[in-house]
C-alpha cells in the first residue's frame, strides 16, 4: 500500500518490480486489499491495457494507522539509543530507499 500511495497509479508489474517480486504473485495480494476495499484498479488513461492501482479513502486511512505504528514501534526499538546512536541508526535507514529504488514510481 505504501507503494501505491507514493507512486502516482503505478501497475501490478510497476509495484512488483520494486519490491523484486514476480508481479504474477502480488495477483492474490492485490485481491485481497481491493476486496477489503483499500485500493483499487483502474484503467490507465493513456494504456487501455494497463491497470493502475490507487488507494481508496478507506485504504488511506488503513494505511496512515498502519505508518502510526509503525513510527511508535521504531521509536520504542530507538528509545534506549543516546542521541548520537539515533541519528547515525537514522542515517543509515534513510540510505536504503534510495539505494535500492532510486527512481520513484510513476505511471508511464
Amino acid at each position: 500500500m505504501n507503494l501505491v500511495d507514493l507512486g502516482d497509479g503505478p501497475s501490478q508489474q510497476e509495484v512488483g518490480a520494486a519490491m523484486e517480486l514476480d508481479p504474477s504473485g502480488l495477483i492474490g495480494t492485490i485481491d485481497e486489499l481491493e476486496g477489503n476495499g483499500w485500493i483499487e484498479r483502474r484503467r490507465s488513461e493513456t494504456d487501455r491495457r494497463r491497470h493502475a492501482l490507487h488507494l481508496t479513502a478507506t485504504g488511506a486511512g488503513k494505511l496512515a494507522e498502519g505508518r502510526r505504528a509503525a513510527r511508535q514501534r521504531a521509536e520504542e526499538l530507538v528509545a534506549p539509543l543516546t542521541e548520537r546512536e539515533r541519528a547515525r541508526c537514522c542515517a543509515c535507514c534513510a540510505s536504503w530507499p534510495r539505494a535500492r529504488w532510486p527512481q520513484p514510481l510513476s505511471a508511464p
